[in-house]
């Protein structure tokens, strides 16, 4: 018998940015995420979440996060009762949601558009989890022996210390480097791109002082605020917003 061979349909869709509710998790005061809203006896509109990302820190109490984007899907399970007062409507959106068994984007316009016009779905936001956390720090601890096999030596490379016995370090990449050009009074929002694709959160430095959000809030008298994101939100540049920022 010969084998079988399973195909994938991904399905790519590129959309503006989106609004989002910043949450807590459970353990925190909140705002909580948004529960499950059942659109009618055949559909339920929900969050789907990611992972968590890395932690910002170790050693340390750090940061992460995770998103959440809403998801209508058709209900497996329905009263036999309802599949009498299906529409013709409702038997084309049933037979989508067989091809996409785990549901649709709300914002994806595959979705049905009787579906996506809906006020409660246009209405649903994406979120953003923040919470805090606590990770031990891996080192490295790299024992130099002599040709006897005695522990001359022992370095911590995490910390950034080596022996003049190994080979030297490679170098970290260059950073990324931005120039933005601007208008006075324009609205402005500067994204840390890096050079890793790993989505962490960070503290950024201006010029060469370090900026927590609460900072860059209060000093700018609400002009200027650090999204969940890890995006500066200048609401309004001034010639003196000319700066470094890293």
């Amino acid at each position: 018998m010969a084998d079988e061979q399973l195909g994938v349909i991904v399905t790519l869709e590129v959309i503006d940015d989106e609004q989002y509710n910043v949450v807590k998790p459970a353990t925190s005061k909140g705002p909580y995420p948004m529960k499950p809203v059942y659109l009618n006896p055949f559909l339920v509109m929900f969050s789907v979440w990611s992972e968590w990302s890395e932690c910002s820190q170790c050693g340390v109490v750090g940061r992460r996060r995770r998103y959440a984007m809403c998801y209508v899907s058709r209900i497996n399970e329905y009263k036999t009762t309802f599949k009498s007062n299906m529409t013709n409507s409702d038997e084309e959106s049933s037979k989508l949601f067989k091809v996409y068994p785990d549901g649709i984007p709300c914002r994806s316009r595959i979705l049905p558009p009787s579906i996506r016009k809906m006020m409660s779905v246009q209405q649903r936001p994406n979120e953003i989890m923040l919470g805090l956390c606590r990770v031990r720090c891996k080192e490295a601890i790299v024992n130099i022996r002599s040709q006897s096999g005695d522990i001359i030596e022992s370095v911590n490379n995490t910390a950034g210390v080596y022996s003049l016995h190994q080979n030297p370090p490679l170098q970290p990449p260059l950073p990324a480097r931005r120039i933005m050009y601007v208008e006075p009074g324009e609205r402005v929002i500067i994204i840390c791109y890096g050079t890793t694709l790993r989505d962490i959160p960070f503290t950024w430095r201006v010029d060469t002082h370090e900026v927590s959000p609460r900072y860059l809030w209060s000093a700018s008298r609400d002009r200027i605020h650090l999204n969940a994101r890890d995006h500066i939100v200048i609401k309004h540049v001034l010639y003196s917003d000319a700066r470094v920022y890293r």
